[in-house]
């Protein structure tokens, strides 16, 4: 199923550089309405969620988020996506039954960054995006505990990240290893 994108495509004219009043492009008419009935908890979970906009270097492609409820509504599964910044059709980058976030692209826009909790861990994963590349994404070095947050340095050669580590190991990888 292809996300609905209408929210996701409206851009806020914070630069000043669009008229007053600009109206996101639209995407296609909506679907037509189902049997009218009370909203209720199937509805909810049937809802896909699009989040996390990452807009790439050259503002050229958006990247983002969509989340829907696993199929016993027992948790969200989500998946990484990109669109055209100008609009065009979306195209879904991940496939796993898994939980994707913090999308992120490099400085040189040649690679997206993200976290996925795969064998068991959460960790930053880097897709290769630029110049027709494509395959699959290879994990970033492993952090004990897990990722929390992360960023590219300018250069794009490092990702600085933050995970909870063990209070009597602090910064030393090492120890946080054996604590865990």
């Amino acid at each position: 199923m292809t996300p609905s994108l209408g929210l996701a495509l409206l851009a806020l004219g914070l630069s000043g550089a669009g008229p007053a009043g600009s109206v996101a492009p639209d995407v296609g008419a909506p679907p037509a309405p189902a049997a009218r009935h009370p909203f209720g908890v199937e509805d909810l979970l049937s809802l896909e969620r699009v989040g996390e906009p990452a807009l790439s270097p050259d503002g050229r492609t958006l990247a983002f988020v969509v989340a829907r409820a696993a199929p016993d509504g027992s948790k969200l599964l989500s998946s990484l996506w990109t669109v055209p910044a100008e609009g065009g059709e979306p195209r879904r980058l991940t496939h796993g039954d898994e939980r994707v976030r913090a999308p992120r692209f490099s400085p040189d826009g040649r690679r997206l960054a993200f976290v996925a909790n795969r064998g068991g861990e959460q960790r930053v994963w880097l897709l290769p995006i630029g110049d027709g590349a494509g395959g699959e994404a290879a994990p970033a070095p492993r952090v004990p505990g897990g990722v929390d947050g992360y960023h590219f340095t300018p250069d794009g050669k490092a990702l600085l990240v933050t995970a909870e580590v063990d209070p009597a190991c602090g910064a030393d990888l090492a120890c946080n290893e054996r604590a865990e």
